[in-house]
């Protein structure tokens, strides 16, 4: 009976403590300088060459004099097994993201607004840092929840009223609420009457924190007449600078609207929370080199730029 017979080949049979033990043995052909290599002791290594001899069905290792030779099997063996051993440690090894040579593809969820204000300067940070990098940037907000959980999205940037429990969150900034209306609009010489402020016909944007807006006016039982609905922020500047139509939004919105077009900015004659700009992803990406590295980006650069930005 062949002592050595070959076993069914089960990976279950061997694990990878076994082939660093045989690759050091062809390395060194000596059990006692193979154990110091390995932290091991004599027996040690002496028990892991009899699995390994049963695990391949063949001895690898003869005594020759006091050398310890290799079999033809040990040595066809041994130059596959440099390569399984370097592969797999390449799998195991922690993962990086170097953003001056790595591409990458970050498909982005945003209201027109959010990538004007904030995802325009984080384009020019990331794109001087992580050359390589490419955006698909989407502003639908019908299901986007489900499309990150399927894979189809990487990130939303919006207003979130609830974000499921497999979703992670992450506010960016806070930002006040005010009126936009064009640059000789005669509400501006009027007293801050609610009643005057809501007079008027408005402008809304199919956004969520339009809706969040619409929701804290109609719990004052306030439901202003919109003589315009529209999904683009630019167009609802461009219709208001030319109309008496008046458009609430998020105050650093309204900054960047007002250097480019003749518009001005009104503080609103009542008391509206403050609208948070959430950073959304699913769990699946929470430790995704590239992914993380963006993610780290965008938080730093737009909560560094939101003091600025408020300051202005």
């Amino acid at each position: 009976m062949n002592m050595f017979a070959m076993h069914d080949g089960n990976i279950r049979n061997i694990d990878l403590n076994l082939l660093k033990v045989l690759d050091e043995l062809l390395r060194q052909q000596n059990v006692t300088r193979t154990g110091d290599k390995l932290g091991l002791s004599q027996p040690a290594v002496s028990r892991a060459l009899g699995r390994l001899r049963g695990v391949f069905g063949d001895p690898l290792f003869v005594r020759s004099g006091r050398k310890f030779t290799p079999t033809p099997m040990a040595l066809q063996l041994q130059g596959r097994l440099s390569k399984v051993l370097e592969e797999t440690r390449e799998l195991i090894r922690p993962r990086t993201f170097d953003p001056a040579v790595e591409a990458g593809l970050i498909r982005v969820n945003a209201p027109d607004a959010t990538t004007l204000v904030v995802m325009s300067k984080v384009f020019g940070d990331i794109g001087r840092r992580a050359p390589h990098l490419e955006f698909i940037v989407t502003n639908t907000p019908n299901d986007r929840i489900p499309a990150m959980a399927k894979g189809d999205l990487d990130l939303a940037i919006d207003f979130f009223e609830r974000v499921p429990p497999s979703h992670h969150r992450q506010c960016l900034m806070r930002d006040k609420v005010v009126a936009v209306v064009r640059r000789d609009h005669p509400i501006l010489h009027q007293g801050k009457k609610i009643e005057q402020f809501f007079d008027r016909p408005h402008i809304r944007l199919a956004t969520a924190s339009s809706r969040f807006i619409e929701e804290t006016l109609a719990r004052r039982d306030i439901h202003p007449f919109y003589a315009l609905t529209v999904p683009n922020v630019i167009v609802a500047a461009a219709a208001v600078s030319e109309t008496d139509w008046l458009l609430i939004l998020p105050r650093n919105l309204a900054r960047r609207l007002r250097r480019m077009f003749d518009v001005s900015i009104m503080d609103l004659p009542f008391e509206v929370p403050d609208i948070p700009l959430d950073m959304v992803w699913h769990e699946r990406l929470d430790h995704d080199p590239c992914q993380s590295w963006v993610r780290g980006e965008i938080i730093r650069i737009t909560q560094a730029g939101s003091g600025r930005m408020l300051r202005h």
